[in-house]
C-alpha cells in the first residue's frame, strides 16, 4: 500500500516536514482491530523501515499489524536491518512473552461414579433439564447438554473427594 498510519512515518526533506497519512490503512487496521505493534511499543519514537540512498527521503511503510487482544503478550518491538541483502527495507521484530496461565486441561469422569445413585439421578436431572430447554435446537447444536453433564460431573466429584476427605479424618485408623 505504501501507506502510512502517523504523520511521523514519512519524511521528505524537500518539504522538511512530515507528510500526512492516507486513510485506507488507517480505515482497514481499525475496521479488522489490528493494532501497529511497533508503535504501540515505541509510542512517540521516530525510525524508519525504508530511506532513499541520500536520506531525502525516509518512510514507515512496514508494518506488523496484530489482534489488540494479542498485545498484552508482546514484550518489545524494534526496526533493524533485514536478512535479505536485496532489499531497501528495514526488518520489524517483536517478542512475545508465552503465557503463564495454562488452560483447564484434560478431563475424565470417574466411572465409579456410574454406580451411584446419587450421581445417577443427578446427571438424569440435568439431561432432562436440558433437553427441555433446547429441543428447538437442532440435534447437531445440543452440546449445551455434554457441557450440562461434564460441569454437573466434576462438581459432583469434587464434593464427593470433600465428604470423603472429612470421613478419612474424623475416622482414625
Amino acid at each position: 500500500m505504501n501507506d502510512i498510519l502517523n504523520s511521523s512515518d514519512r519524511y521528505n526533506s524537500s518539504n522538511t516536514k512530515y507528510l500526512k497519512p492516507g486513510k485506507g490503512l488507517q480505515q482497514l487496521t481499525k475496521s479488522n482491530k489490528r493494532v501497529d505493534v511497533w508503535r504501540k511499543k515505541n509510542n512517540e519514537k521516530i525510525q524508519f523501515t525504508w530511506k532513499r540512498h541520500n536520506n531525502s527521503k525516509k518512510s514507515r511503510i512496514d508494518y506488523l499489524l496484530l489482534d489488540e487482544n494479542i498485545m498484552p503478550l508482546v514484550s518489545s518491538a524494534d526496526i533493524r536491518p533485514a536478512c535479505i541483502k536485496s532489499t531497501d527495507h528495514q526488518a520489524i521484530s517483536f517478542k512475545l512473552i508465552k503465557p503463564t496461565k495454562r488452560g483447564q486441561g484434560y478431563w475424565k469422569l470417574n466411572c465409579m461414579h456410574l454406580n451411584d445413585p446419587i450421581y445417577i439421578s443427578l446427571i438424569e436431572k440435568a439431561i432432562f433439564k436440558c433437553t427441555e430447554l433446547h429441543k428447538s435446537l437442532p440435534k447437531a447444536d445440543q452440546w449445551e447438554l455434554k457441557k450440562q453433564i461434564k460441569h454437573e460431573s466434576i462438581e459432583y466429584s469434587k464434593l464427593k473427594s470433600k465428604h470423603t476427605f472429612r470421613k478419612q479424618i474424623k475416622t482414625p485408623q
